[in-house]
């Protein structure tokens, strides 16, 4: 495939966070998907959440979150209990400001009809951000703050997306399977997130997948695979070795064989693809759709 034959779409990052859990992290992963070429991240400030609606999620009764502890057991409020709620929002809030636009922090506060506590509400955050940006951005990365967009050395994520388009003129989700890195917080302070880059792990079994996906195209938001879109659309697979995202999901006491990679994971970063470029490997999916509730983004 010619580069220049192809008129690269513009992408965005939708997140939600609890901003404290990524504290350290913050600057690198707006810098990395910046020069990775998005056109637009917003962050969902969801500080404050202690529930969810969604009767599976490990959040749903807010102990973790209270806590200050990750899902897999990172104690991040008590390495940064010397900094306030406030404090870092405003530390985020200037951080956003030095981007010219390119980054916004969006208060995301949803309550429980019943209680009234702050809840998480990540799909509507992402339906939020669908309904904001699709007449300005072609796509949309819906990833969190521990997961970083990935790709070959020899491509980029623009054209990337453009040749997908190309090759499947119908398609509006485009899955990225993850490799794994470990843990960022270490027992005493944050680990140096390009040393854990540099080393990956084979895919665990029933490992998530996140999804780029057409935004004029979605009729309902999901997390994983309970995306929907406009009939006759479709959804395709990148090959994990050419597009997909890191993903911080691994304890490093589990005995799992660590592979060093073969090549400066942010390479993709650095240099402009060259013009004759390999072909890309998708693979149409045809996945059952999960049982979700209903949110025609209208």
């Amino acid at each position: 495939m010619n580069k220049g034959t192809i008129t690269p779409p513009t992408w965005g990052v939708c997140c939600v966070a609890l901003l404290r859990e990524s504290h350290p992290w913050w600057q690198d992963w707006i810098e990395h998907h910046i020069r990775a070429g998005a056109s637009k991240i917003v962050v969902y400030d969801n500080t404050g959440s202690v529930g969810s609606l969604n009767p599976q999620s490990i959040y749903r009764r807010g102990t973790l979150q209270r806590n200050g502890i990750s899902k897999r057991g990172e104690r991040y409020g008590e390495l940064t209990s010397h900094w306030s709620d406030s404090q870092i929002r405003q530390e985020m809030e200037a951080l956003a400001a030095e981007y010219g636009g390119l980054v916004e922090i969006v208060d995301w506060f949803p309550r429980h009809p019943e209680t009234r506590e702050i809840i998480h509400g990540q799909v509507e955050a992402y339906v939020d951000f669908i309904r904001r940006r699709r007449a300005t951005l072609d796509w949309g990365l819906f990833i969190d703050a521990d997961e970083y967009v990935y790709c070959a050395p020899e491509f980029d994520v623009r054209f990337l997306l453009a040749d997908c388009e190309k090759r499947f003129p119908n398609v509006s989700l485009i899955q990225l399977n993850q490799i794994p890195f470990e843990m960022r917080w270490g027992t005493t302070a944050p680990k140096r997130i390009n040393d854990l880059l540099a080393r990956r792990l084979p895919v665990p079994p029933g490992a998530g997948m996140k999804m780029f996906a057409r935004l004029c195209d979605v009729t309902d938001a999901g997390i994983h695979y309970e995306w929907r879109v406009k009939n006759g659309r479709s959804r395709v697979m990148a090959s994990s070795d050419q597009f997909a995202f890191r993903h911080h999901s691994v304890d490093p006491k589990h005995d799992l064989p660590w592979l060093e990679m073969d090549h400066d994971p942010r390479a993709f970063l650095k240099q402009e693809p060259s013009c004759d470029l390999p072909p890309v490997r998708w693979k149409s999916v045809n996945h059952p759709s999960l049982t979700a509730v209903s949110r025609p983004i209208d």
